[in-house]
């Protein structure tokens, strides 16, 4: 099954760097949908004509320790 999301990109300057920043906000129903959770680390993936993919990596913390 194929689902794919359209999201808006804001853009905030960053006094810091002197640059933009992108911020993409992911809306709470795709978040449930995928079973997405607060810390989790996510992979983002560029593909042609500038589509992207974001999935969840899977981490083993015992590997880590």
């Amino acid at each position: 099954m194929n689902t794919s999301w359209t999201l808006p990109v804001e853009t905030v300057f960053n006094e810091t760097t002197m640059e933009d920043d992108y911020i993409l906000t992911f809306p709470e129903d795709l978040i449930k949908k995928l079973g997405w959770k607060e810390g989790d680390v996510l992979d983002w993936h560029q593909c042609p004509e500038n589509h992207h993919i974001v999935v969840r990596k899977e981490v083993n913390f015992d590997e880590h320790a």
